[in-house]
């Protein structure tokens, strides 16, 4: 079984004479795939990072028993 991808063999029609523009739909389209999508889905802040943020991070000492 073949399967083709109609807007990429339409592209290719427009732009046979142009390999670089049809690489460039191909990379487009290879990059909007579900597959190759962040997998989280973490709201962007207002300060551009993922909304992560800095933890500080204590160290307990452990006291022994005698």
């Amino acid at each position: 079984m073949n399967l083709f991808n109609l807007q990429l063999i339409q592209d290719w029609l427009v732009n046979k004479s142009d390999p670089t523009a049809h690489q460039r739909a191909i990379d487009n389209y290879l990059a909007n795939l579900p597959s190759n999508q962040n997998k989280t889905n973490r709201k962007q802040t207002s300060d551009g990072s993922a909304g992560l943020r800095n933890i500080q991070v204590t160290k307990k000492e452990t006291v022994g028993i005698l």
